[in-house]
């Protein structure tokens, strides 16, 4: 019988979006795994959102639970504030996330999490996703080029969850994330943690998730797909920013990460990403005719994480700047 200490508390940070918060919620209501609780954290939603939402609990039960965080019609605080202000609210062993417009595609999803999490100790499980543009499915599996988070001791079959050893993990995230929606997490460590970072709206998820690898005792994961993550279209945050203050921000979560874990694998997977944040900025700079801040910017990945790859990197932003077929970053001629 499911006990007090497999309750599953899941945070949905929501804002407009009453048509596809319904199919998240559902897909919630129709996990295997009974023993959870849901705090909707609405960040400013309109009088006619709320209207659609009566509908929406009327499909559901008490253990969908409403938090206006924001009055109606207000600025939203973005969703790291928002799902911040849900973490003290949990109560469950464990701790997981739900966006409003992604939605759970396994309904054994939470149930093999607290399972297997139960049975090894584990503090931190994820699980795979696609990736879907409308009802299209555009990447039917994120880590189809990651083996090595399947060559650690299985524990167990059916379906089958691995052991991943930290040292495989930060080399996969490296050139990948775990996003909220698949992560469960057992809350003390969420907690000590202390949330999201909140001074960014894009990159608080790879944020988050090195802090807690960097604290927690061991990491599984399960290679099936049980989560359905949409592509930016539309209104999405990633498309309201611009690619430089995104790659910014990235650069600041990587920064983050480095003042606050102290696993020196961690940490060096957190250089890693910052290079690579500042060769990004330094290839706009350059194709915006601003070589020799493009230079400074390869400088800087090169001190960040030396490779071969970034003194090859450094080398060409190098060349550009010594040519005088682009022009300064004065905006004159070189001459």
């Amino acid at each position: 019988m499911t006990g007090t200490t497999d309750l599953v508390s899941i945070l949905c940070a929501t804002r407009n979006r009453a048509h596809t918060l319904e199919r998240a919620l559902l897909s919630i209501w129709q996990q295997s795994h009974q023993c959870f609780e849901v705090l909707i954290l609405d960040d400013g939603s309109d009088e006619r959102t709320f209207s659609e939402y009566e509908q929406l609990w009327a499909k559901l039960d008490d253990r969908f639970v409403l938090h206006r965080i924001r009055p109606s019609g207000s600025r939203g605080a973005g969703p790291s504030q928002a799902r911040n202000f849900g973490i003290p609210l949990a109560k469950g062993t464990y701790v997981t996330f739900l966006d409003d417009d992604d939605w759970w595609s396994g309904n054994d999803h939470l149930a093999v999490a607290v399972k297997t999490m139960g049975a090894t100790g584990a503090d931190y499980y994820f699980a795979n996703m696609q990736g879907v543009r409308g009802e299209e499915t555009v990447i039917a599996d994120w880590y189809h080029d990651a083996p090595l988070l399947t060559r650690g001791p299985r524990v167990y079959d059916t379906p089958r969850v691995y052991e991943v050893p930290l040292a495989a993990f930060v080399r996969v995230m490296q050139h990948h994330l775990v996003h909220p929606d698949v992560a469960v997490v057992r809350r003390d460590l969420l907690t000590a943690v202390g949330g999201f970072f909140e001074r960014v709206v894009f990159g608080e998820d790879y944020d988050l998730m090195m802090r807690l690898v960097d604290k927690a005792r061991l990491i599984l994961y399960r290679p099936d797909v049980t989560v359905s993550y949409r592509l930016p279209i539309g209104d999405s945050i990633s498309l309201t920013e611009s690619k430089q203050d995104q790659t910014l921000q990235r650069l600041s979560c990587t920064q983050h990460v480095r003042t606050k874990c102290t696993n020196p694998l961690v940490r060096r997977c957190a250089r890693a990403r910052e290079a690579w944040s500042l060769r990004e900025l330094a290839d706009d700079l350059a194709a915006n005719k601003r070589p020799r801040s493009a230079l400074s910017f390869a400088w800087q990945a090169f001190c960040a994480y030396p490779t071969l790859g970034a003194g090859l990197f450094l080398s060409r932003s190098l060349a550009r700047a010594a040519s005088g077929d682009l022009t300064t970053d004065s905006g004159n001629t070189a001459r």
